[in-house]
């Protein structure tokens, strides 16, 4: 979010970025996971793990990195000097139900939003102002498998 609210003209030091990460990390056993109930969100459980476990595995809901042309966003983060890898981190998805902005960009602001079919549409303007492009995992599933699987994202 440094480099996304400051149009990625600077990175913090990478001491600094780790700092933040091992911070954020020993969050991760105060964030209220639950188990899923709801028949919506007990739907979404299953369709989470045909779906998206291969990448965000359970129990930290994350995986190892992901290839630039796969996720299909844009690729200036992951080929920039700072990075050079060529592939993107999958982030954790414990807490997501929590997190204003996602994607690597910020770009979207919400988990519906993440499986709103117009997202990466011509005619769509997303938060930074135009189409928002890649991740469109999930986005093949019916309106009501999308609502059942953020029902089951918000129980993590």
């Amino acid at each position: 979010l440094i480099i996304v609210s400051s149009s990625q003209t600077i990175r913090p030091p990478r001491e600094i970025a780790l700092g933040l990460a091992a911070y954020v990390w020993s969050l991760a056993g105060s964030m209220s996971s639950r188990a899923p109930s709801s028949p919506a969100e007990v739907r979404g459980q299953s369709l989470f793990a045909t779906e998206c476990s291969s990448c965000h595995a359970a129990p930290s809901y994350t995986g190892q990195p992901v290839p630039l042309g796969v996720v299909g966003t844009d690729p200036t983060v992951g080929l920039s000097a700072d990075r050079r890898t060529g592939n993107y981190r999958v982030p954790s998805l414990l807490g997501v139900k929590d997190r204003e902005l996602l994607l690597h960009d910020a770009s979207v602001s919400s988990l519906e939003e993440m499986f709103d079919l117009s997202r990466t549409g011509s005619g769509y303007k997303g938060r930074l102002g135009g189409p928002i492009q890649g991740h469109a995992f999930g986005l093949a599933l019916s309106a009501d498998d999308r609502a059942s699987l953020v029902a089951f994202l918000r129980t993590l």
